[in-house]
């Protein structure tokens, strides 16, 4: 499939937080999905098992809308949809 933008990302929690992270993370994918118009996949394991939580490893497949720069064969190459998926997979970082 052409056009497709591969991200990952890992995190560790504490093991009473790890199904809500997972949860949580997927809702928030889904929902950047929507709100972007982009196509998305989400696959998840667990990557390293302590004694307090776990590693958690997402990884994301990305394709925008038809026509758009991310749809398109060779948008990595030409920079198109680039800052789209980047903001998908990279929010900011939210206040506490």
């Amino acid at each position: 499939m052409s056009g497709v933008v591969p991200d990952t990302l890992e995190t560790s929690a504490d093991w009473d937080r790890l199904p809500g992270l997972y949860h949580g993370v997927r809702e928030a994918f889904g929902n950047a999905c929507s709100a972007e118009g982009i196509r998305g996949i989400i696959m998840a394991h667990v990557s390293h098992l302590y004694t307090s939580g776990a590693c958690m490893y997402f990884t994301f497949l990305l394709q925008g809308p038809p026509g758009s720069g991310a749809a398109r064969g060779g948008a990595q190459q030409r920079g198109q949809g680039l800052p789209q998926t980047w903001r998908l997979t990279n929010p900011p970082p939210r206040d506490r």
